[in-house]
């Protein structure tokens, strides 16, 4: 099975990734062997190869992770869980990199993206003032932007509906390598606090969070 990288976090989740190359017949192959639940159904109703190409990866990567794995099922927000297993599961994909993350007990959230010079287009759609300033401050740089991004969208993730981007705010950090994003997001029933973990990978930087309700 062929993938990038692992991480087991501190807090016990589990993530993978994958930069994919491997064409659509290569991608089937690897299908057959697992035996999966309706996937010949569901794949043929995806019309758009690149789709059809992370909705494998997607499953295959899970495999990797859950040997008796054999589907996914979406909520009424499209959020997706692993059948006939008591895990929280988030994932993510842009052009041909895909990431997965699961945990036990945490609900848990993943964004992995590549650079792309389109989100300077609606900075003002997702960026609170302060953060705005900091983008500002920061001579506009697109790396920064992508990472106020992925941060935003890994905690969204966790609340699903509940909240808007800019109700996502996020403290100020230093652009490395990986490193850290303390945010408060705001939702219907009060303010929650996330910890968002971020690393550069290649072309593309990984932001995820574990999240404890009860906590």
């Amino acid at each position: 099975m062929p993938f990038d990288k692992k991480i087991e976090t501190r807090t016990g989740a589990t993530i993978a990734t994958w930069n994919l190359t491997e064409s659509e017949s290569d991608l089937k192959s690897l299908m057959s062997e697992l035996k999966l639940t309706d996937a010949g159904q569901e794949l043929a109703a995806i019309t758009v190869e690149k789709k059809r190409r992370q909705w494998m990866a997607a499953r295959l990567l899970l495999k990797h992770l859950i040997p008796t794995f054999q589907e996914i099922t979406y909520d009424q927000f499209g959020a997706p869980y692993v059948v006939d297993h008591d895990l929280n599961l988030s994932l993510s994909h842009s052009n041909g990199h895909i990431a997965c993350i699961l945990h036990q007990n945490h609900i848990v959230g993943i964004d992995v993206q590549v650079e792309n010079a389109k989100l300077k287009r609606i900075a003002t759609k997702f960026l609170n003032d302060d953060e705005m300033q900091r983008y500002e401050d920061s001579d506009k740089s697109l790396p920064y932007l992508h990472l106020l991004w992925s941060a935003k969208e890994a905690v969204f993730k966790i609340h699903r509906h509940h909240m808007a981007f800019k109700k996502i705010c996020t403290d100020d950090f230093d652009l490395m390598e990986k490193g850290r994003i303390k945010i408060k997001a705001e939702r219907f029933d009060g303010l929650h606090k996330h910890e968002v973990h971020f690393k550069r990978l290649d072309d593309v930087y990984l932001a995820y969070s574990c999240y404890d309700p009860d906590k």
